[in-house]
């Protein structure tokens, strides 16, 4: 008789089981739904601004980085998160480049200080373990060959509101009256014409030179915390070089 009614607890106990993986597949059913309303709407609206999307890993690395439409972000054992133009993803599930796809709707989040704690560059910048004085990058030039550079950030300016980069050189522009010598390709400005607004360029298909020179030389002056490695740069940029000057 007890053992009748274990064996009845049981087979209920497995009925309650297999409707709460039904539940749970037709949540996750129901989110990849989501997911494709999402995208649909993304496509009617704005088919052609590059945004987040992570794709599934299967081999195909080096093909997604040959396609000059995206940008590689990063890289796990089963995604590869890119940045692309929804409307770019619409064709690659079409031609079978890409199997399926996630819009990614996560904030990033700045991982500066952690960088800085973990590579200890904060009791460097204090003048801690030994150190004589602080050190903070003042008066080092530092320059990026990267995408470019969104120089009206607020943390690649001063104090008083001045930039710190030095110069800005396209690489991908044609022959103009700005174009540095002797070098005889692409397009130069000064600090001052960033300064005066008069750059003719700036990185706008990604954020990645921007991030990396956050990353080395960020004055944290955007958030108050976040800051780079050499926050008293200055700099330079390149598609770009950007070149930036630290300050005190």
């Amino acid at each position: 008789m007890f053992i009748g009614k274990l064996l009845q607890q049981a087979v209920k106990v497995n009925k309650i089981l297999f409707i709460a993986g039904l539940i749970l597949i037709n949540s996750s059913l129901a989110f990849a739904q989501t997911d494709n309303f999402r995208f649909k709407k993304l496509m009617e609206e704005q088919p052609a601004i590059p945004c987040a999307f992570a794709v599934p890993n299967s081999g195909n690395l080096d093909a997604l980085l040959a396609v000059k439409e995206i940008s590689v972000k990063q890289v796990t054992r089963e995604w590869i998160y890119i940045q692309a133009k929804p409307s770019w993803i619409k064709e690659a599930m079409e031609s079978k480049t890409i199997k399926s796809f996630y819009l990614e709707f996560s904030v990033p989040k700045p991982l500066n200080d952690t960088s800085l704690v973990t590579h200890f560059v904060k009791p460097v910048h204090q003048g801690l373990g030994g150190l004589q004085t602080p050190f903070k990058g003042k008066d080092v030039i530092v320059a990026f060959v990267d995408q470019g550079l969104d120089y009206n950030h607020p943390d690649f300016r001063d104090a008083n509101g001045n930039t710190r980069v030095l110069y800005y050189w396209d690489h991908t522009l044609p022959v103009a009256a700005n174009t540095p010598q002797p070098y005889g390709y692409g397009q130069l400005w000064t600090g001052a014409e960033i300064q005066a607004g008069t750059c003719g360029s700036m990185e706008e298909s990604s954020a990645h030179g921007t991030s990396v020179a956050g990353a080395a030389v960020s004055d944290g002056s955007a958030t108050g915390r976040e800051t780079g490695m050499a926050l008293k740069q200055i700099l330079s940029s390149s598609k770009q070089t950007s070149i930036y000057r630290t300050g005190h």
